[in-house]
């Protein structure tokens, strides 16, 4: 509350439910008058909200005539439309200039903005941290703007944290700044300082242990981005938005945006304009690496070697890396191993000594799998379980996941049920703690039917149907499929336990599976594996 002391009394009641009246009870016009009342008492408010009987001003900064000079220039408007035009222009003019413009110019935010965004974008003078904060708090004050503190933003590390405005009180900002005529101004100072933060960042995404933190904060200002890289294609911008898909390509694509980016580079390249090598072979990689992410592998990789043949001079080794390990995970995604694993080879190659271990123990993830297939098992499983040992040791979950979930095959495969089985629990118990995230999807799912097939081989084929039910409405419900390579595999070891248990049984249990929920899978499936972890340890004493 702005005057924590007020109190609903008999002497105030009248004025306070005339207020609310001429308000028409709308939350965001009572909400702004209401910030004035550490000023005005209510009868004060009331007056200068309906104006006085002899037009003279009031004591504060607006007026009878004033008020009745809006009346008339929102006749066509509806009536509850003009009574919050007319609050939000009263809580205006009681503002100070430097307020008036800072409100207006933080209508160019989508999605909210911290104390650095305000002062970099906003075209008073510049201020100092301090200065800038106490004039935000003093629009939260006013409930024209709202603060949302550190905790409300889970692992955000902002002090002290972020603000937005309504729809309705931005819309009244940009409609204010479009008067005043600055409005293009100041979104291009908004678009410089978005383009400055996604191109500081974006070393940050290729890898390392500041990956996750840069795709948060990606996450966090996306509307803020896809409104500055609107108007720069808008304005014909052509580098400017050239430079946003350089730097925000691979957020795309891992947040399972990638038609989103390709609509954007295709708008971008539709601008023309001169760019240089460098910036040419980004963009090629940009749009070969969200091709691949949305299946499209051939046409990827022509353009991810054409990005690669464009990185021969100048272009630093773990970019090279990456669109080398790119290209290799279109081959492997397509099934063609061979050509897979000679990328990979060539990525390890180069990048062995590199900083982004957690990548290397993908690769040597992926490699292991293809050891496998060609029935090089001893090297499989020393690949798998160096990369397993490298993720321990990075805390990396998801890709840790992954690579348990394909040692845990291999293991399976070789006949180790009661290691493959523990391995598989580790990583469900690892998706259960992250949850689902698109990247991983078909991985899951092949975890639930991996752990169906241990689970049916050692004696359980009720659970194992029912698992494997659960991982193919988990793929239908996510419109995903399983690559080539998990589609062969599952299949096949599926089909001898549904004969081994009778068609009949196995399509009630699995029908069952299918009702259940991803969570509830694999909690089933964490269930299944322990009670028979538990059985095979009291049968060997």
């Amino acid at each position: 509350m702005i005057k924590p002391a007020f109190r609903l009394t008999e002497h105030n009641a009248v004025a306070v439910t005339e207020l609310c009246t001429r308000l028409d009870g709308l939350p965001l016009a009572i909400e702004l008058a209401a910030a004035h009342i550490k000023l005005f008492s209510p009868k004060m408010l009331l007056e200068q909200l309906r104006g006085r009987d002899n037009g003279q001003p009031h004591q504060g900064k607006t007026s009878k005539g004033a008020l009745t000079f809006l009346r008339q220039k929102t006749r066509d408007v509806p009536e509850r439309q003009q009574t919050l035009r007319m609050t939000m222009d009263w809580s205006y003019q009681l503002l100070d200039h430097p307020a008036q413009q800072l409100l207006t110019h933080l209508g160019v935010f989508q999605g909210g903005w911290t104390v650095e965004a305000a002062r970099d974008v906003s075209l008073g003078e510049p201020q100092l941290y301090e200065e800038m904060l106490d004039r935000l708090e003093a629009l939260v004050n006013q409930s024209l703007i709202v603060h949302h503190s550190t905790s409300e933003h889970e692992g955000v590390q902002e002090q002290p944290g972020r603000f937005s405005m309504l729809e309705l009180v931005r819309g009244y900002a940009l409609a204010r700044l479009s008067e005043s005529g600055n409005m293009e101004h100041v979104q291009r100072r908004h678009a410089e300082y978005y383009l400055a933060l996604v191109e500081g960042i974006e070393p940050d995404q290729y890898g390392g242990g500041r990956q996750r933190a840069a795709m948060r904060s990606l996450e966090r200002e996306q509307d803020n981005i896809a409104a500055a890289l609107a108007f720069a294609i808008e304005q014909g911008k052509a580098e400017i938005a050239q430079r946003f898909c350089c730097a925000l390509f691979l957020f795309w694509g891992r947040r399972d945006q990638a038609e989103e980016g390709l609509n954007w580079l295709e708008a971008t390249m539709s601008l023309g304009g001169e760019m240089s090598l460098p910036r040419r072979r980004k963009l090629v990689l940009a749009k070969g690496w969200l091709l691949m992410r949305q299946g499209a592998y051939g046409r990827a990789r022509t353009l991810l070697e054409e990005s690669f043949n464009l990185s021969q001079d100048g272009t630093d080794p773990p970019t090279k890396a990456f669109i080398l390990r790119t290209i290799g995970e279109s081959w492997y995604l397509q099934g063609e191993y061979a050509q897979a694993a000679s990328s990979f080879e060539a990525y390890l190659d180069m990048y062995r000594t590199g900083e982004d271990q957690e990548q290397y123990a993908h690769v040597l993830t992926r490699l292991g799998v293809i050891l496998q297939l060609q029935r090089d098992e001893s090297r499989a499983e020393s690949m798998l379980s160096e990369s397993v040992t490298l993720m321990r040791a990075k805390g990396q979950r998801t890709k840790l996941f992954i690579a348990l979930a394909e040692l845990s095959n291999l293991e399976g495969s070789q006949g180790k049920l009661i290691q493959a089985l523990e391995h598989m629990r580790e990583a469900l118990l690892i998706v259960q703690e992250i949850g689902y995230r698109p990247a991983i999807g078909p991985t899951i799912a092949l975890a639930l039917i991996e752990c169906a097939s241990y689970l049916g081989r050692l004696g359980a084929p009720e659970r194992a149907a029912q698992i494997g039910g659960a991982a193919e409405a988990l793929l239908e419900r996510r419109d995903s499929v399983f690559p080539d390579i998990y589609y062969r595999r599952y299949k096949s070891r599926l089909e001898e336990l549904k004969v081994q248990a009778g068609e009949a049984k196995w399509a009630d249990w699995w029908v069952e599976g299918r009702a259940l929920s991803q969570e509830q899978g694999i909690m089933l499936a964490l269930q299944a594996s322990q009670e028979m972890l538990s059985h095979q340890e009291i049968s060997s004493q």
